[in-house]
């Protein structure tokens, strides 16, 4: 070496490390992708906030929330609001090297001790992060969102919930916003969308199959469809005021789902150069590699578990349309409707297991729950009850009912399809709260047939009926199914006589009936009055 030549120093390690994070990882399309990945993420933590934090048991309705419900009892518990937070910006610093699975992990563990955790909005806005930054997960990720929105169609064509009270609730939902708004502006509008909930119903299940239908067989209509459908999604619930926790999901699938939709066709191996005519008309096809060929079968058939209580409904894509088991809680001082929303903002993972798990953190000796399944090929009732230090035992529907003669407050679930059935014919349900079961029932003189007694059989913990006025007979008193709980019926101003107090003797409870103006006479009422307390003071 010569003394003119000079030695050219290696490049020191930090320079040499920070281009190498980022961007300069998987690309600045992946990168910008990715991002709105991390803020749509990040949105959904902060707006679940709660979700994420050590939550204590609470054996006071008034005070704290919901508690942590480990898949596996005894699970340590601790705080992982910030540490996924954290998690994020290891993911933007370098995506491929650390920060993705850095984040996936921490988020498996989160998981792990909570199953309220187990939200679609997480895993799904997590499923897309991976695809902006390994191949393999973009390819498996477009199957994903082809199984999510076909299946999230199927559920709701399959499910009698969704045709009926949760399509219905939400119009009129949607009618009460417009009438708001309407009046804010100076206008009065006469609107009745009640009526059209079907077909609602129809068209938001059919856009969700068609969208699931065209991401496969035209990815290129696939990603203007995914677009429209998911900022469709978030401009209602936008106009709802409802369900915020969704609305970073939609916003960050319509936009990186239609990307990666609309890049789909490349799957096929395939010259990526291909003219546009012909990319609109080319439609997608399974990845050639034997084991993501598994996985993208597997998750196009995963979501059938659900109906035979094998898969939860965040994972089989069961999006608002319900058919899901119900629940009551029997307190010792009260009767709970289990419900997050209020205090976390997402809601309670309806399924057996956490409805057993809440119910052994949280009961107390001698309670009782009734789990009500709505698929017809499961089980459809399940009564527990409470054996102390978070033990629960099944018991029959006879013991569980049997609480009703020390115990009067002992309720069971009920039939929301029929309670919307009766609201649609005007009859007014009440209740004690706005949390709480309908405990009576007022029909509707113009609108009443003798036929919607019979829907009384889904609200079982009925304590008084109102048919003052009505149209309604001795025979159509036959209708009434059995209530136990049954203690006064209006009967104000109808045709009904002392014949028809025979068929309210099954009623065991009822000692009060408004007969005036109709055909009871006052002797007979007061002997019906009198065999009724005499029975109850017998038993």
């Amino acid at each position: 070496m010569t003394g003119s030549e000079t030695q050219t120093p290696p490049p020191s390690l930090w320079p040499r490390l920070i281009r190498s994070l980022g961007p300069k990882q998987i690309g600045w399309a992946n990168y910008f992708f990715l991002f709105v990945c991390v803020a749509a993420q990040l949105a959904t933590f902060l707006i679940t906030w709660p979700v994420w934090k050590v939550r204590p048991v609470s054996f006071d309705a008034t005070a704290g929330v919901m508690p942590n419900l480990p898949w596996i009892a005894g699970t340590p518990q601790f705080s992982t609001a910030v540490l996924l937070i954290t998690s994020l910006v290891f993911v933007l610093l370098s995506p491929r090297k650390l920060g993705m699975l850095f984040h996936l992990l921490l988020l498996g563990i989160a998981i792990s001790m909570d199953q309220l955790r187990c939200q679609p909005q997480v895993l799904c806005v997590a499923f897309l992060m991976a695809a902006c930054v390994w191949p393999w997960a973009r390819r498996l990720c477009v199957w994903y969102l082809i199984a999510m929105w076909t299946w999230a169609g199927i559920h709701k064509f399959l499910s009698p919930d969704w045709f009926s009270y949760v399509s219905g609730y939400l119009m009129e939902s949607v009618e009460s916003r417009l009438e708001t708004v309407g009046k804010s502006a100076g206008l009065e509008p006469e609107l009745d969308l009640s009526k059209c909930y079907w077909m609602f119903a129809g068209m938001v299940a059919l856009s969700e199959v068609a969208t699931g239908i065209l991401a496969w067989w035209r990815p290129k209509l696939g990603a203007i469809a995914c677009v429209l459908l998911h900022l469709g999604i978030a401009c209602f619930l936008l106009f709802l005021k409802w369900n915020y926790s969704v609305l970073p999901w939609n916003f960050a699938t319509a936009i990186v789902g239609g990307w990666l939709i609309w890049n789909g066709v490349g799957q096929r191996g395939e010259n990526r150069e291909i003219e546009n005519g012909r990319a609109l008309r080319m439609s997608l096809r399974l990845p050639t590699n034997y084991w993501e060929k598994a996985i993208v079968v597997a998750m196009l058939l995963i979501p059938i578990g659900f109906y035979f209580g094998l898969v939860r409904h965040g994972l089989a894509h069961v999006l608002y349309s319900n058919n899901m088991p119900l629940c009551v809680i029997n307190r010792s001082d009260r009767v709970e409707v289990i419900d997050s929303w209020e205090d976390l903002g997402v809601p309670f993972p309806y399924a057996e297991k956490p409805y057993h798990d809440y119910f052994k953190l949280t009961g107390q000796p001698d309670e009782t729950i009734h789990i009500r399944n709505v698929l017809t090929w499961l089980k459809q009732d399940q009564f527990f009850r409470h054996e102390g230090d978070q033990s629960i035992r099944e018991i029959s529907e006879r013991e569980f009912l049997a609480d009703q003669t020390q115990r009067f407050h002992v309720c069971v679930v009920d039939d929301p399809k029929k309670m919307f059935q009766l609201e649609l014919a005007g009859a007014q349900m009440k209740r004690r709260s706005a949390f709480d079961l309908v405990f009576a029932i007022q029909f509707n003189p113009e609108n009443f047939e003798p036929e919607q007694l019979k829907l009384l059989s889904g609200i079982r913990n009925l304590e008084q009926i109102q048919l003052g006025g009505c149209q309604v007979t001795d025979e159509d008193l036959k209708l009434i199914p059995m209530l136990g709980k049954l203690c006064g019926i209006g009967l104000r101003g109808t045709a009904v006589t002392d014949q028809g107090l025979k068929h309210l003797a099954k009623h065991q409870n009822l000692n009060v009936i408004e007969h005036e103006g109709s055909g009871i006479s006052d002797a007979a009422h007061r002997a019906f009055i009198g065999i009724q307390t005499g029975q109850r003071i017998a038993e």
